[in-house]
């Protein structure tokens, strides 16, 4: 495999130490159970519903003998169904490759072959479309009576914080894409770090625009579910056009939302003003007085994560420097 792993974090954490991001999303569990966790469109799963059914995958993982430092494929679209994937993938003690199904046949090929992962995760509609692969293929829709026998409660593993919790692949704009494995010491600091930044709370609602493959995903997803926030998933159309973004983000009250600059931009320059339910503070170094004339998003600081794996080589964009990042 072609890989680079980030130099670990050493910061001090505020909450019981050596438990990985899973464990911290079960003791969330218990917190609020009857949270809602995350919702697309017209799909919500509460804590404990979400809970149950990644306990299911990773038991039926399990099963297969995916365990620790074995790597998880996961092909699919942002959705209900995918975070409870990558959930079920964390609880297996495994970690997890996620590759999207919109990408050219060649690269989803280049990273299965690379990454070796001996199971891959999707849906029935993506089968045809994937290119030649040697993992053991599980649909959770059309498997999901046979996942759906397995236990609904919490599973063990051997997993640690120095072993492997995800691999992204870099865009490969310079040569091949490489593999970069993240632990989950790595993963906790940054939410951590996100956390106390952000004041991450059970009343927030924050937002999942980034693509499955691309590292900002784990912005939007860990940090919030091991707070207690309520996830909503943005449809792919939406995403696109910023006056449909800016009025969905109206409608949901969203208070946490990390967007790409230019889409950023686009929001802020549409002339409706609504009522700011967070501090924004950060805002005016990124984009100037122009927020504060034109929109005042609901939420919190947004910026742009600028380099592949940013959350773990602690590259960030500018309007973000002055929040006493920790030195990796």
């Amino acid at each position: 495999m072609n890989f680079y792993t980030p130099v670990n974090s050493q910061i001090n954490l505020t909450q019981p130490k050596n438990q990985c991001i899973h464990q911290l999303f079960e003791a969330q569990v218990e917190r609020t159970p009857g949270a809602v966790a995350v919702v697309f469109e017209h799909e919500s799963f509460t804590y404990h519903q979400l809970n149950s059914r990644a306990n299911k995958i990773a038991h039926y993982l399990q099963a297969l003998g995916v365990s620790s430092e074995m790597l998880v494929g996961i092909c699919m679209e942002r959705s209900v169904s995918m975070v409870v994937g990558l959930l079920g993938i964390l609880k297996a003690g495994a970690a997890y490759v996620p590759l999207d199904p919109a990408y050219p046949g060649e690269r989803l090929a280049f990273m299965l072959e690379d990454s070796q992962a001996t199971v891959l995760l999707t849906l029935a509609e993506h089968i045809d479309k994937l290119p030649l692969h040697s993992a053991r293929v599980v649909c959770l829709d059309s498997d999901w009576s046979e996942i759906a026998q397995h236990s609904s409660e919490n599973p063990t593993s051997e997993v640690t914080l120095d072993n492997l919790v995800y691999t992204i692949y870099t865009s490969g704009s310079t040569g091949k894409p490489k593999g970069v494995l993240i632990e989950h010491r790595g993963l906790l600091n940054l939410v951590k770090w996100h956390q106390r930044t952000f004041a991450v709370s059970p009343k927030d609602r924050a937002t999942m625009l980034a693509g499955p493959a691309f590292d900002a995903s784990v912005w939007e997803l860990w940090p919030n579910l091991t707070a207690g926030a309520t996830i909503h998933i943005v449809n792919e159309q939406t995403r696109r056009e910023s006056l449909l973004l800016r009025d969905w983000l109206v409608k949901n009250a969203i208070t946490i939302s990390f967007l790409p600059t230019p889409l950023a931009e686009s929001i802020f320059s549409r002339p409706k003003t609504f009522v700011s339910q967070r501090k924004n503070e950060g805002l005016g170094r990124c984009f100037g007085h122009r927020v504060e004339r034109s929109l005042t998003l609901a939420g919190e600081l947004i910026y742009n994560p600028i380099a592949q794996n940013a959350d773990d080589t602690g590259i960030l964009a500018d309007c973000i420097q002055s929040a006493r990042m920790p030195q990796w």
